[in-house]
C-alpha cells in the first residue's frame, strides 16, 4: 500500500513516499476507507501524536469509499459508499494512504454536491469553526460577529455556521476580491482586512 510516512524526529524529519506498508484490515466496529483525497494540515508533521504511533502516516482528513467493515459493525453504512471522516489525532496510522481504518463516529456519507477533494479539506476547518462559534464566543440567535480572515478554511466554515444556524449578523473581513464569496457565504458586509478603516 503507498502512503506518505515521516521518518526522523520532529525537530528533524523528513517526508518520504512508501509502498511497503499493508493494508490495514478492520476489526471490531471499524471501518475501511479506501481514500479518494486527503487533508494536509499545515503543522500535522510536528503533532506529537504522530511520533507515536506505529507507522507515521499523517493525515486526520479523508475521502474514499467503504472498502470493509469489522465484523461487529452494525451500523448504516454500506460497502462502496463515499464517506468523509475526520481521524483521530492518536489513531494508529492516518489518512495520507490508499487505505485507512476510522472508527464509526468519526465517519459521515458525503454530499453528493461536493467531490472528494472538497470533503477531506472540510473537516479540521469545520470543527475549529463550530468550536468558536459554540464553545469560544457563545454565539445566540441573532449574535453579531466580526470574522477576521473570512474568506480561509476556518473563516468561511464560521460565516455559514454562525448565519445558518444562528442567522447571527456577520462582518466578514477579507481582500476585495473575495467580497463576493464572502457575502454568498451570509455575511451581511464585508470589509477589507487591509484598509484603516477596518482596524480602527
Amino acid at each position: 500500500m503507498k502512503a506518505v510516512q515521516v521518518l526522523g524526529t520532529r525537530e528533524n524529519h523528513r517526508i518520504v513516499l512508501s509502498d511497503t506498508l499493508l493494508r490495514p484490515s478492520p476489526t471490531g466496529h471499524r471501518i475501511l476507507i479506501k481514500v479518494h483525497a486527503a487533508g494536509i494540515t499545515a503543522d500535522g508533521v510536528i503533532w506529537p501524536e504522530l511520533y507515536a504511533s506505529t507507522h507515521r502516516v499523517p493525515g486526520h482528513d479523508i475521502s474514499g469509499t467503504i472498502e470493509a467493515v469489522g465484523p461487529e459493525y452494525d451500523g448504516p453504512l454500506s460497502l462502496g459508499q463515499s464517506v468523509y471522516a475526520m481521524l483521530a489525532a492518536d489513531s494508529p496510522q492516518g489518512g495520507q494512504s490508499e487505505y485507512a481504518i476510522a472508527m464509526p463516529n468519526e465517519v459521515a456519507i458525503k454530499p453528493l454536491s461536493i467531490s472528494h477533494a472538497q470533503a477531506a479539506a472540510l473537516p479540521i476547518p469545520a470543527l475549529t469553526a463550530w468550536e468558536a462559534v459554540f464553545n469560544r464566543m457563545k454565539l445566540t440567535q441573532g449574535s453579531k460577529a466580526l470574522v477576521t480572515g473570512a474568506s480561509g478554511a476556518v473563516g468561511a466554515m464560521f460565516v455559514q455556521i454562525a448565519k445558518k444556524m444562528l442567522n447571527a449578523e456577520v462582518i466578514g473581513l477579507a481582500s476585495p476580491s473575495k467580497y463576493s464569496f464572502v457575502q454568498e457565504l451570509g455575511a451581511i458586509k464585508v470589509l477589507d482586512y487591509g484598509s484603516l478603516d477596518c482596524r480602527r
